[in-house]
């Protein structure tokens, strides 16, 4: 592993850190057992993983196109659930 590759390491473990924290955060509070007092909102902790994790998300596409993968800029994004075109599936009658 070269500097770069340690330090992308690096950086993925905090992520999921700060990810994991957050579900344990939203578990706690939803089920009434939190007895912490948060320094930081909730809306404050999800913006800041978001932004770590769009960043990130950038690097690796660096990563991948470096390695020869083809990254597009504007991939298309996945079809909603409330998509009228989205076809649902069978569900076979009992």
């Amino acid at each position: 592993m070269n500097r770069d590759e340690l330090v992308l390491t690096a950086a993925l473990t905090q992520v999921n850190e700060a990810i994991k924290r957050y579900i344990l955060r939203v578990l706690d509070e939803a089920t009434g057992h939190s007895t912490t007092d948060y320094t930081r909102s909730l809306g404050e902790v999800e913006h800041v993983i978001g932004v770590q994790m769009v960043k990130l998300g950038h690097q690796m596409q660096d990563r991948a196109a470096e390695h020869g993968f083809v990254v597009l800029d504007a991939e298309p994004p996945p079809p909603q659930l409330s998509d009228p075109a989205r076809r649902k599936p069978d569900i076979p009658e009992f």
